[in-house]
């Protein structure tokens, strides 16, 4: 129906409104109205060109329908009236039904409270939910067929199943992935195999779009600084054990997936070595040879980056 209601009266335009007061006025009462003020006006051509299917529309086949059926105007203006007016309540009814399925983050909708709805309010919930994101995805919007096979096979999925549904361009690209009870919706990461070299004095950039490392001066326990001159950034390639502090030594696998990181991300945490020794996985913990436990000469690791891009 938010195709059936045309164009709105008014929407949001960056920090203003767009307003279209004349958009129930006849096309030929405005011509009337400009030709009888002697106004001037600029006809594009493109107008003429059949090729597109709205002047194919507007030039070959409207005519005949309102010679046909003169109040046809009318009637087409009330029903996309009403498809408006019904595309205002299932957003109304989206956003009621969003409050118990919606999270701390904005790209996360807890999924067996989704699961009890019906798949039509379902549909809705999801196109509300992620015309919502529209701006900051950069993306189009699912389609219908894709938003039928979240409802259908990803959302009832097994949690640990790891189901993936992707659209978009290459360029431009979006995901809705399934992990535990949660519904994610990310922009695909990139494959990363070389290591990268950190100066720690300043902040090392990620390859994009995983964000940025930073050190941060913590009372202990953290990292001693005077080891953290020069850290090599690696990221997983399986096999890795590590030693958390009163731990015994786990694959570093297993240690990611209690800590809740999503599947997709768990090839792209950073790990940082000196002298081919394990430091500390990202900012999620420091390894127990490394970790001072005295003194104030500690720091610890900053991990920024983006929800929507990481997922976690």
């Amino acid at each position: 129906v938010a195709g059936l209601a045309g164009m709105p009266r008014q929407r949001s335009c960056g920090q203003g409104m767009l307003l279209r007061p004349l958009l129930e006025v006849a096309r030929s009462d405005l011509l009337a109205y400009a030709t009888g003020r002697n106004l001037l006006w600029i006809d594009d051509p493109s107008n003429l060109d059949q090729r597109y299917e709205r002047n194919f529309l507007r030039n070959a086949i409207l005519p005949q329908l309102y010679q046909r059926w003169p109040a046809l105007g009318a009637s087409v203006t009330r029903t996309a009236r009403l498809c408006a007016e019904a595309t205002e309540m299932l957003d109304e009814l989206a956003a009621l039904d969003l409050v118990p399925i919606s999270t701390q983050w904005r790209n996360r909708l807890h999924v067996p409270p989704l699961l009890a709805l019906g798949k039509p309010r379902q549909r809705n919930l999801l196109r509300y939910w992620l015309n919502g994101l529209y701006t900051v995805l950069g993306t189009a919007l699912p389609n219908h067929r894709l938003l039928d096979a979240t409802v259908d096979t990803l959302l009832p999925a097994a949690p640990d199943a790891g189901p993936l549904l992707g659209w978009g361009s290459q360029a431009q690209s979006s995901e809705l992935r399934r992990y535990r009870d949660m519904l994610y919706v990310v922009r695909p990461l990139p494959e990363i195999s070389r290591a990268l070299q950190w100066q720690t004095d300043k902040p090392l950039q990620l390859p994009a779009p995983l964000g940025q490392l930073s050190l941060q001066p913590c009372a202990a326990p953290g990292l001693p600084l005077a080891l953290v001159g020069n850290l090599e950034v690696r990221f997983r390639s399986g096999g890795e054990q590590v030693k958390a502090a009163g731990r015994p030594t786990r694959l570093l696998k297993k240690v990611l997936q209690d800590s809740g990181v999503p599947p997709w991300l768990r090839d792209k945490i950073p790990l940082l070595y000196v002298e081919n020794k394990l430091v500390a996985v990202a900012d999620l913990l420091i390894t127990d040879a490394w970790q001072q436990n005295y003194g104030d000469d500690c720091c610890r690791i900053v991990w920024q980056r983006s929800d929507l891009d990481c997922g976690y």
